[in-house]
């Protein structure tokens, strides 16, 4: 093994030394800007990333080794082809070095486990370094723009003082940039259509013995037809390209012109996000890796102006770059910008979460105190029905260092953003064990809050923490959490964005309660997120099939299920030309109406209802779907209809239609059923849903059923359930 590891090192280093000579014979800033063009070359209408090996961080690693100041003079007898043909080749060898690198990282993670006595942080560190090394664009546009814009916009007038810029201006840059691009490539890319036109009409001419206009190489009258077809576009790609670097470049006066944002405030942005040569380190940079110093200042000054070679990387460089300049240049505003930071946070997720739970209440900065030496503050309270969410929100930026997977800087990190807020929860959990919330100090409606069936400790960050989030209950072997205390729901605003915009209500409700399953069962594991909420939406992040087989796997990883969301995202900006519906759990028509009539009314205890409606697998749905369109359609013949479902985790649901009675009456008709239920069947949960006159809803739970317990049967997994 060591020996193959010693063979793949070698093989790096040949091709990083074919890398440099490409580079160098073609011109380092030359071969960028065709690389970036190549790479900007997307059908946003087809694009999946699960097929797509063109990562940003490639053309990042290629622009990183233009900041070296040894570069011989290009080659001057290199054609347009020729530099085409080079420019391939280093890309080629840029993926085969990424790949390399990633497979040592993994040759390094499993000699670390042979011998016997592995780190326990590990794993951590090695799959913080693989994501660093390929994982770009954390959040989507729309919403890092608006975490950039809460946290930064109140500021503007002072940032323009101290920096020459503000955060709008830098926003306004980035997106001037690729009109820049696009306007003057498009131009190019018109005249060549023509051409290659043109030319495919004479090569037919010439093929047939006709005569042309245009002399056709005798080349391409010897090979098929198709082949000479491709090879006149290749011929024209090599020529679109041969401009690339002008095209590329850019000054603050283009800027200006396309935007809004004065000359002056361009060229201070560019400045600042422009990475110096100084940078460069050869040691620590002639390999792929993450978080360098391009992932914070993506642009790069040539002779002639500046090249950002991968705009889709400069959103995620901005609130970072501001920061790192307000700390250096004015302590005070840094000072006073990180409370703003942090109460932004804090009324983003309580927003989010409020604005998606129907008949929802919410609080923010909740003081508790027991005693002088035991006291503490809740972020945010958020509860509807029978639901409460308890935020505690970290606005604290993860370090570079943390990032590429530094053990130390990474345990640091990960304590001051998840370590200490789970300390915080699991405080409050203890001190509620045992004391009333009201006697803690919180108000008559908080203290009901805190009561509620369901409690979810959620940790909700500033930064993207993905890597470590995931699996959050991986993280106790990091020392993240203590021993015998709850797993919380840790998840960034970005990710909360798009979490609170794909569910509602019931919905949002049950997926966070199967996240917190997911955590306690801790054999099911998710790349990011999304992946979650994906499979949440197509499939229901149910896995008992899997764990009830004959031989049950010891753990279970998703597939990607992202490519939902980047192509509705696409749309909704208006990149993508194909019609795309908003991602969304397949529910019947008539169920969903049902549903949709609890969430406007909420009735008491609606949140629990509709969980036993939906805690089941599509199969359950349909059902439930046929069964509700039949009560409506035979109620409406004669008054009363009823049906039930006993779910397959043991829990009975009624749902009992009587549009001629009062709402008492059809109620206590409802709980005579249920007794009758729970003792024909001996079971132990049943629940009613009744509407009566006037479409009145109300929830039926007798008092036999033990209502706490039930609501457990939805945190713990089925196949784990007595």
């Amino acid at each position: 093994m060591l020996q193959a590891f010693a063979l793949d090192e070698k093989q790096h280093n040949d091709r990083y030394e074919s890398l440099l000579r490409l580079m160098g014979s073609v011109g380092p800033f030359d071969l960028l800007a065709r690389a970036s063009a190549i790479y900007a070359s997307i059908n946003p209408d087809t694009f999946k990333e699960s097929e797509n090996n063109q990562n940003p961080a490639h053309i990042e690693y290629l622009a990183l080794q233009c900041l070296r100041t040894d570069w011989p003079e290009p080659d001057p007898d290199l054609n347009p082809p020729q530099k085409l043909n080079s420019t391939m080749q280093a890309l080629a060898l840029i993926q085969e070095m990424f790949i390399a690198e990633a497979q040592n990282i993994t040759v390094e993670r499993e000699q670390e486990r042979s011998t016997g006595l592995p780190d326990p942080n590990l794993d951590h560190v090695a799959r913080t370094r693989l994501a660093a090394l390929g994982i770009r664009n954390m959040a989507y546009l729309k919403h890092a723009e608006k975490v950039i814009e809460g946290c930064l916009s109140p500021l503007a007038e002072r940032l323009i003082e101290i920096n020459g810029f503000c955060a709008q201006d830098a926003l306004d840059v980035m997106h001037a940039i690729p009109q820049i691009l696009n306007v003057r490539s498009e131009t190019v890319q018109l005249e060549l259509a023509e051409q290659v036109k043109y030319l495919t009409v004479e090569l037919k001419r010439a093929r047939r013995g006709r005569s042309t206009s245009y002399p056709i190489p005798p080349e391409l009258l010897t090979i098929s037809f198709d082949k000479a077809q491709f090879e006149i576009r290749m011929r024209a790609l090599s020529h679109q390209l041969a401009g690339a670097l002008e095209i590329s470049t850019i000054q603050a006066t283009d800027i200006a012109e396309v935007s809004s944002v004065p000359v002056a405030r361009c060229a201070a942005v560019l400045e600042a996000f422009t990475c110096p040569t100084s940078e460069y380190m050869h040691e620590r940079h002639w390999r792929p890796s993450g978080a360098h110093p391009l992932t914070q200042r993506p642009i790069v000054e040539t002779d002639s102006g500046y090249i950002l070679a991968s705009p889709p990387s400069m959103i995620d460089a901005i609130r970072p770059t501001i920061e790192n300049l307000i700390q250096s240049r004015s302590p005070k505003l840094w000072s006073s910008y990180q409370k703003r930071r942090a109460a932004y946070l804090e009324d983003a997720a309580a927003s989010l979460l409020a604005g998606a739970l129907p008949g929802s209440r919410s609080w923010k900065n909740i003081h508790w105190k027991v005693t002088e030496s035991v006291k503490g503050e809740l972020d945010g309270i958020v509860t509807a029905d029978t639901i409460t969410l308890r935020l505690q929100c970290k606005a604290g930026r993860i370090t570079d260092a943390a990032r590429r997977g530094a053990p130390g800087r990474m345990s640091t990190d990960v304590k001051k953003t998840i370590s200490d807020a789970a300390d915080q929860h699991a405080e409050l959990s203890m001190q509620l064990a045992s004391n009333d919330a009201s006697a803690l100090g919180f108000s008559i409606e908080q203290a009901e809050a805190l009561r509620a069936l369901f409690q979810i400790e959620i940790i909700c960050t500033l930064d993207d923490v993905t890597v470590w989030s995931t699996e959050a209950h991986n993280l106790r072997r990091l020392g993240a959490f203590k021993d015998n205390v709850g797993i919380p729901w840790v998840v960034s605003i970005t990710d909360l964005m798009v979490i609170t915009e794909m569910l509602k209500g019931v919905e949002l409700a049950q997926y966070v309660i199967r996240r917190q399953r997911m955590e306690r069962d801790g054999r099911v594991s998710a790349h990011d997120e999304l992946d979650w909420l994906g499979h949440f939406i197509t499939e229901g992040l149910y896995f008992d099939y899997i764990f009830n087989s004959p031989n049950p796997p010891h753990g279970y990883r998703l597939l990607s299920y992202t490519e939902q969301f980047d192509e509705w995202y696409l749309y909704e900006a208006g990149f993508r030309t194909v019609e795309t519906a908003k991602p969304e759990i397949p529910i019947g028509v008539d169920l969903r109406r049902l549903l949709e009539k609890l969430m406007q009314r909420c009735p008491k205890n609606w949140v629990l209802a509709t969980l036993c409606i939906l805690d089941g697998d599509d199969q359950t749905r349909n059902e439930w779907d046929r069964v509700i369109r039949t009560v409506y359609k035979r109620s409406a013949q004669r008054g009363e209809s009823d049906a039930s479902i006993l779910l397959g985790n043991g829990v009975g649901v009624t749902f009992i239609r009587r549009t001629f009675t009062s709402m008492e009456k059809t109620e206590q008709h409802t709980e005579r059923y249920i007794q009758r239920k729970l003792a024909e069947l001996e079971v132990a949960y049943w629940i009613g849903i009744a509407e009566g006159k006037g479409g009145e809803l109300r929830i039926v739970i007798p008092s036999c059923v033990n209502i706490r317990n039930l609501a457990d049967q939805f945190l713990t997994p089925m196949y784990a359930r007595s």
